[in-house]
């Protein structure tokens, strides 16, 4: 899939991910405003996902692929699960729910900690190639551009979300 998170530079995508904690606090804020916002936060809306669980999907997205990503540029023979590549295969079901505002930190140190880390890394680990299991392979920048992307796509579904929660009022 070529969109524009694939034009992405590593500066770009470090931006990014530093905005992402004021971004997910900011969806976290709109949505407890109010009693009857709170009391909406688990509730589905149009497209059958709650707030919680845009978020918690939002947060446990951050967690896998940071990991992926840590590999890659640590390892001597990097290798990438081909499941995180995939949004319907990276998360698990039976992780215990966390609280809006645990995803929100959960997230938030995650993205500051893989900033950081990317901050540091060389044009050369940028360009370094995984093998994905199962065949395959990608390179630093597109695993980061990946992450970029499901995040912003979770944003915006928790936005939107939060737009529908305050229509319900």
């Amino acid at each position: 899939m070529t969109d524009r998170y694939d034009s992405l530079s590593p500066r770009d995508l470090i931006v990014t991910l530093r905005s992402l904690p004021r971004r997910f606090d900011h969806v976290h804020a709109a949505a407890t405003r109010t009693e009857d916002l709170v009391a909406l936060i688990d509730v589905p809306g149009q497209d059958g996902s709650s707030l919680s669980s845009l978020v918690h999907d939002a947060a446990q997205t951050m967690a896998v692929l940071k990991a992926s990503i840590s590999g890659v540029i640590t390892s001597n023979t990097p290798t990438v699960s081909a499941h995180v590549l995939e949004a319907s295969d990276r998360l698990e079901s039976d992780g215990a729910p966390m609280t809006v505002k645990k995803a929100v930190a959960s997230l938030s140190d995650d993205a500051q900690a893989l900033a950081d880390q990317l901050d540091g890394v060389s044009a050369d680990d940028w360009a370094r190639n995984a093998d994905i299991t199962g065949g395959g392979s990608i390179q630093t920048v597109a695993l980061v551009q990946e992450l970029v992307r499901a995040m912003i796509d979770l944003l915006r579904s928790a936005e939107r979300q939060v737009e529908w929660m305050q229509g319900q009022q």
